[in-house]
Order: C-alpha cells, then sequence, then structure tokens
C-alpha cells in the first residue's frame, strides 16, 4: 500500500494525485481532519463555499439566498 501523509485540517482532503491538501468543494465539507475525501451534503443541499467544515454549513438548494 502507499504510504499517505494525510494531515489536512477539517474542510480539507488530500488529493493523492497533488499529494497536496485541497478545500472540499461546493456541496461538500469534512468535518474530521486527515481525510482522503469530503463528505457531501446529501441530494437537493448545498454549500455557499469552499472548505466547509461541518454539515450545518450544508443548506437546502431550495432555500437558497
Amino acid at each position: 500500500s502507499i504510504f499517505v501523509p494525510v494531515n489536512c485540517s477539517i474542510g480539507q482532503y488530500y488529493d493523492v494525485e497533488t499529494e497536496n491538501c485541497h478545500p472540499c468543494a461546493i456541496g461538500d465539507y469534512s468535518d474530521v481532519e486527515k481525510q482522503l475525501q469530503c463528505k457531501p451534503c446529501g441530494e437537493g443541499a448545498t454549500t455557499n463555499m469552499k472548505g466547509s467544515y461541518e454539515k450545518s454549513q450544508c443548506y437546502s438548494k431550495s432555500f437558497s439566498v
């Protein structure tokens, strides 16, 4: 197996190809450190910015501002 130095903070994920931490995409969040992927907000939900770090930052698209 490949050793991956995953030291990304919350709101980020480790990209194996670029070997860097990146902010979670809009619509995703990461509430745990050292992740290889962010968690999706779920169907019909999104975030208003990249790098979201808690599920409460997700909101229903039908109630967008």
